[in-house]
């Protein structure tokens, strides 16, 4: 059960990676006070493999208090109804833990968990930034190459230079 419990907290703490948050504390084995997955200043999280009650929401948004952070809870078996209320009432990010081989996927489960990744930090920004260059090279990069598909067929030469030449036309006299 440990190991498994193990897996879901390393899996909560690479999805907060990913969702751009950093730098991610994960307690792993031992006491944790509390909190599985930290970003000092920023976020705490739980993580439970049973579900989770309205008694872990509680605890775990007192602790995001005394923290300034954001509360978000990841949980295996979901929640009860109790939880969900008072997780939404208090802006409490709950994620779900779909078992899958080897590990989890998350899913978030209700809307704070969903804007989560829309949070203005710099952690956030700057996942978002990389993730916009990445997608910028790789279309440039694809442009590039149907250019050099169509330059190496002299046919299509000409047709190319007059469609550059018309674009920019239309761009001067718009």
């Amino acid at each position: 059960m440990r190991d498994l419990s193990n897996v879901a907290e390393q899996t909560a703490g690479e999805y907060i990676s990913k969702i751009g948050f950093f730098p991610v504390q994960v307690a792993g084995e031992g006491p944790d006070g509390g909190v599985d997955v930290r970003v000092p200043g920023k976020l705490v999280a739980q993580v439970k493999l049973p579900q989770v009650g309205r008694p872990v929401v509680q605890q775990i948004y007192g602790i995001a208090q005394s923290e300034s952070a954001k509360a978000v809870i990841f949980s295996a078996r979901g929640f009860t109804r109790d939880a969900e209320s008072w997780a939404d009432e208090h802006q409490i990010g709950l994620f779900l833990l779909k078992k899958r081989f080897g590990g989890f996927n998350v899913v978030p489960y209700n809307n704070d968990a969903k804007s989560l990744g829309t949070i203005t930090t710099s952690g956030t920004s700057l996942y978002w930034v990389t993730k916009i260059f990445r997608l910028l090279y790789k279309i440039c990069s694809l442009i590039f190459k149907g250019i050099v598909w169509v330059l190496s067929k002299k046919e299509r030469a000409f047709s190319v230079a007059i469609c550059i030449a018309a674009f920019y036309l239309f761009q001067y006299f718009r």
